[in-house]
């Protein structure tokens, strides 16, 4: 009975997953569409960049997305990130019961930070976790949301046998 309880729980918890980053995802592609290309919180566009926590990178980055994506003309790299302050995106953290954008974190339901990796460079093909080495792309689509499940942590591909428990936008 406790097994099913707890089958039911991860459910529950994955089926939220599935509603808030593929809305944030739409958002992203819209953005794409009214501006001809990704957005950046680094200002590179020669390599792929990833948004949020994780081995991969910093937090803020991930807040920062969040922010052009709920319409705050973020400046990078002396280049206005959303200069028509368009809202693609509403819903990123909870605040006081209500929706607050203001803070710019998109939360799991562990109360993470989600990862997101878009494809900066206009190459159509992301790299994740690929068994095949660092310089393969592994992934043919050009943005991906990760959480990084009940432990928090990002897990490395040696681990995908043992504890592998992050959620996959593309799986």
């Amino acid at each position: 009975m406790e097994l099913l309880v707890v089958i039911s729980i991860v459910g529950l918890l994955a089926g939220l997953v599935t509603v808030a980053v593929p809305r944030a995802m739409e958002a992203g592609k819209a953005y794409k569409q009214e501006y001809g290309q990704w957005p950046t919180a680094s200002g590179n566009r020669r390599e792929d960049e990833w948004f949020g926590p994780g081995n991969y990178g910093n937090p803020e980055n991930g807040k920062t997305l969040m922010k052009i994506l709920s319409g705050s003309n973020i400046i990078v790299s002396g280049v206005g990130q959303n200069p028509k302050s368009v809202t693609f995106f509403e819903g990123a953290k909870v605040s006081s019961g209500r929706r607050d954008t203001s803070g710019g974190e998109l939360l799991d339901p562990w109360g993470t930070q989600y990862g997101f990796k878009v494809d900066t460079d206009e190459s159509s093909s992301l790299e994740y976790c690929n068994p095949q080495g660092p310089d393969r792309p592994n992934i043919q689509m050009t943005a991906i949301g990760v959480s990084f499940g009940k432990n928090k942590s990002q897990e490395e591909i040696e681990m995908r046998d043992k504890t592998w428990d992050d959620i996959f936008s593309w799986r």
